[in-house]
């Protein structure tokens, strides 16, 4: 293997290309946050090790990220969450790289379901409510983050023994 095989990507060109090229194309910019080894299609793949299919290594608790502000068209976690210490931070950053008008789709297991704390790398649990604190109540000034929740879905899974 070559020593240019190994040197790291310029992060900023590849996401500056990423953006352009979907603007040019009518496409919506998506970022995939945490997207580990599935990452959604047709989006810009953020996790912090190297997977097949990720464009970007980033430990996402460390802030800024290497991404333009107000650009993202939508913003994808899928099992991220819960997996932060704070994750009013790791929303707030979400906020930062949204465009306005921008959606933000969320997927985490349920603090009542069995799967919320059945991995021991689970920080935090969520219920149907817990995102509404973003701007949808008097006491979310903690945070400058304000999201509208426009659906929640439940959905329970039962373990097979």
């Amino acid at each position: 293997m070559s020593v240019a095989a190994l040197a790291p990507r310029p992060a900023a060109a590849d996401v500056a290309a990423y953006v352009r090229d979907r603007r040019a194309h009518g496409q919506p910019v998506v970022f995939d946050l945490g997207c580990g080894g599935r990452k959604v299609e047709g989006a810009f793949g953020v996790d912090g090790v190297a997977l097949p299919g990720v464009d970007l290594v980033h430990d996402l608790r460390a802030r800024p990220y290497p991404l333009p502000a107000a650009c993202a068209d939508r913003v994808e976690l899928n099992h991220v969450i819960e997996h932060f210490d704070d994750p009013i931070a790791l929303l707030e950053e979400v906020w930062r790289i949204a465009r306005p008008g921008g959606t933000v789709s969320i997927r985490t297991p349920h603090g009542s379901g069995p799967l919320a704390w059945k991995d021991p790398t689970h920080r935090r649990a969520f219920t149907s409510e817990s995102f509404r604190y973003f701007g949808e109540n008097g006491y979310s000034y903690y945070t400058g983050a304000r999201f509208r929740v426009s659906a929640v879905r439940l959905q329970y899974f039962m373990e097979a023994r």
